[in-house]
């Protein structure tokens, strides 16, 4: 928790199947040169067959997988469930005005990543408040 403002989420590393072979791990690598935040976290999805292995290649830490459990979706509309019930005061708020447009969609537990952004000596520090074991990378 003392670190929370050090933590940036890397999300939706995307590049077309026709890039010249290791575009993904250049396009991380020379990222992180521009980030403030000496924590970096990502994540990938198992349940579309991903393992991580850009993470991997660009030694990023595993830390196992995450909790996954649901998120509020409203039918017909294509938001991140951060910020679909923005408007809203609370979940309450929102059963009541949305009614049965909202419901729980189960979300998959994901690939956790972390990667520190910082010297050796902070590195070491950070490494010993890391909540998260390390572990082997997942293959397959």
């Amino acid at each position: 928790e003392e670190e929370s403002s050090q933590v940036m989420e890397l999300t939706r590393l995307w590049t077309k199947d026709s890039t010249p072979k290791n575009t993904e791990s250049w396009l991380i690598a020379n990222s992180m040169k521009d980030v403030e935040e000496d924590i970096i976290v990502s994540y990938a999805d198992d349940s579309e067959g991903h393992k991580g292995y850009v993470y991997q290649a660009t030694n990023w830490l595993y830390t196992g997988m995450g909790a996954g459990g649901y998120q509020w979706q409203v039918k017909g509309e294509n938001k991140h469930s951060r910020h679909l019930l923005d408007k809203y005061e609370n979940i309450e708020e929102a059963k009541r005005e949305l009614g049965d447009k909202l419901y729980k969609e189960k979300i998959s537990k994901k690939h956790r990543y972390v990667y520190f952004n910082c010297n050796k000596r902070r590195k070491r520090e950070l490494k010993k408040k890391l909540k998260y074991p390390i572990k082997k990378y997942p293959k397959g």
